[in-house]
């Protein structure tokens, strides 16, 4: 028999159920104490539960998890460019003393503005006139609030269709967590008659940052604010920050610039104006495509544009499948040749080279990720000098892992797979010109006279117990003779830049040369003995080269302190002295099997074979 008040399978009566979780639920002190009473009045009473509980799920989202203060404020230019904006300004307003600053935020835009219900709206979780909408930046209705949220647990927003007509409503975190309702509705927005002067003196007072000279206010004083606001517009204000990545305004206001202007690059360039701190915000693409980006006007370079190497349109399937959209995938190689001769300073801070900028994904013309993709091209010293830009529009949304909150994408594997057999064979191409250029230059750029190694190499002769003779010619004849070993040994081994009496001067007083060529089909070094020299070629076509010399090579320059910094390979305290280690390594070796095998063909043969044997297992291991 069962108990009247049990189920059939003896489990106790849901009132029972009810009370023990009720018992049992356990809050943190920082739990809204109105979303608790309205949790116990569910569970004891058995009242219809909602869909969502507001008092926290309000507090849940301002950890919706933006990856930066500027993240997050893109959020809100995203709804200004839906809205039809034309001009966005971004302020970043500081207040305090030192280790106690305070910042507010705001946002205004002169878009079309929302009526009263449009913003009441607006200001929901899901309200959305766009709701999946694949064709424009916006889709869910969440980002706005989010993204505010995530910086301030309250901020207030003014719309306004008309310039005598100005509406403000407010989200509280607090207020709605005090909130003991089942239910709880938006309040109806609040007409003003100006915006209060905290508001206002944003938009009319210059910031602690740029210099008043750099800024261009919107409206000079207080007064002027109210026509300057112009006939529609939208403003976001989101006062006392407590959740933003920098304390100050300066280094909140740098870094929204610069992103800013990559990831509206394309709306820019088609005549949006976007302001941060009353500062314009320049265009920056990370291909060097676009000859409207910030990039033209650095000083120095001679060419402004990059290669387009190949240009594909993808048919992807929208889940496995499914039906297709299109993914339009572009490959740039940039002028080596001629900004690798640039200032490291010039390509690290005003080019920005060195930013990870390899991949760069766009949605509906907003750029939804950028940085590096194993799946697309690992990182290596050769990653900077080349650039994939992938587009897609909203159809492709879930094929492409666009997160709600647009911090990026995560191409499903299949996704992948497309793009990599669509440009793989043309990555792999562009990989390998650019690394027999780097190769090339690097073993050039050891080009001041005799190197480190080949001084300490000559030096050292003095002690060995059998010493390298340079040649003594005693007649006429044999000095000519020698004199065109000299040019021609001169030739072989002169370098770029390095003129022919340079070459020459070089090869008389030196027992040691190196040399450089690139050959996939050579050892990774190879020794000659000519004019009584030691000439060691290194092959920089060999993983050796680009794994260990060439890596080690920019990390000894990085470190001298008379260079401003190298990018690619940051330095380390004896870098140098390692360099000229591993070079005298390999001159030791090069000196000895020149030595034993100068005489002896057959030693020579089979010092030869065992280069190639030992190159070939060298380089096996450094792939594997």
């Amino acid at each position: 028999m069962t108990n009247e008040n049990s189920d059939i399978d003896g489990v106790e009566p849901i009132e029972t159920d009810i009370q023990a979780a009720a018992d049992v639920a356990t809050w943190g002190d920082g739990a809204p104490r109105g979303g608790k009473v309205v949790m116990s009045r569910v569970l004891k009473d058995g009242a219809k539960v909602p869909m969502f509980f507001g008092q926290t799920l309000i507090r849940s989202l301002r950890d919706q998890g933006y990856s930066s203060t500027t993240s997050a404020l893109c959020e809100i230019v995203d709804n200004s460019i839906q809205w039809g904006a034309s001009n966005v300004h971004i302020y970043f307003r500081q207040s305090g003393g030192k280790g106690d600053y305070a910042i507010d935020v705001a946002v205004l835009d002169d878009g079309k503005g929302m009526s009263p219900n449009v913003l009441k709206l607006a200001m929901s979780f899901g309200g959305s006139l766009n709701y999946d909408k694949r064709t424009g930046i916006g889709r869910y209705g969440m980002g706005m609030k989010t993204a505010a949220l995530s910086m301030a647990p309250s901020f207030d927003v003014y719309s306004w269709q008309n310039s005598k007509d100005i509406y403000r409503l407010t989200l509280d975190v607090d207020e709605v967590g005090k909130s003991r309702l089942n239910m709880i509705e938006m309040q109806d927005p609040e007409s003003v008659d100006d915006l209060p002067s905290e508001v206002a003196s944003i938009i009319s007072k210059p910031m602690v940052w740029p210099n008043r000279d750099d800024q261009q206010l919107v409206a000079e004083t207080e007064d002027d604010v109210y026509e300057a606001l112009g006939v529609s517009g939208t403003l976001v204000f989101i006062p006392d920050c407590d959740r933003v990545d920098a304390a100050k305004a300066r280094t909140l206001a740098e870094r929204a610039i610069k992103d800013i202007g990559r990831i509206y690059r394309k709306f820019i360039d088609n005549g949006l104006k976007i302001w941060v701190n009353n500062k314009i915000v320049q265009s920056f693409d990370p291909t060097y495509w676009s000859q409207n980006s910030r990039h033209v006007q650095v000083e120095g370079i001679t060419e402004t544009k990059s290669r387009l190497v190949v240009a594909k349109t993808v048919p992807i399937e929208r889940s496995p499948g499914g039906e297709k959209g299109n993914l339009s995938i572009r490959l740039y190689e940039l002028p080596i040749e001629d900004w690798s001769q640039l200032p490291r300073s010039v390509r690290k801070n005003s080019l920005r080279l060195y930013d990870d900028h390899n991949v760069s994904i766009l949605r509906n013309d907003r750029e939804m990720f950028v940085g590096v993709m194993p799946e697309i091209a690992r990182r290596h010293g050769d990653l900077n000098w080349f650039r994939v830009q992938i587009d897609f529009s909203g159809d492709l949304d879930e094929a492409m892992g666009l997160s709600s909150n647009k911090q990026g994408v995560r191409p499903k594997p299949y996704v992948l797979d497309e793009i990599s057999k669509a440009i793989g064979n043309e990555v792999g191409t562009v990989r390998e010109r650019i690394r027999k250029f780097q190769n090339t230059s690097a073993a050039a750029n050891n080009r001041s006279g005799i190197s480190a190694a080949e001084r300490k190499a000559n030096e050292a002769e003095e002690v060995q117990s059998e010493r390298i003779e340079m040649p003594n010619p005693i007649t006429e004849d044999e000095r000519q003779a020698l004199h065109q070993q000299v040019r021609e040994l001169a030739a072989s081994v002169r370098r770029d830049g390095e003129n022919e009496d340079d070459a020459i001067a070089r090869v008389e007083n030196s027992a040691y040369l190196t040399k450089y060529t690139h050959d996939p089909f050579w050892p990774f070094y190879h020794v000659e003995y000519k004019a009584g020299r030691v000439i060691l070629t290194i092959n920089t076509a060999h993983p050796f080269y680009d794994r260990v010399y060439r890596p080690l090579s920019e990390a000894a320059l990085a470190a001298n302190p008379e260079n401003d910094g190298d990018e690619e390979a940051p330095g380390f305290a004896g870098a140098a002295d390692v360099m000229i280690g591993v070079q005298l390594l390999l001159f030791s070796l090069a000196r000895t099997q020149s030595f034993m095998g100068r005489n002896e063909p057959d030693r020579a043969k089979l010092f030869d074979k065992m280069r190639r044997e030992w190159s070939d297992a060298f380089a096996t291991q450094l792939e594997s």
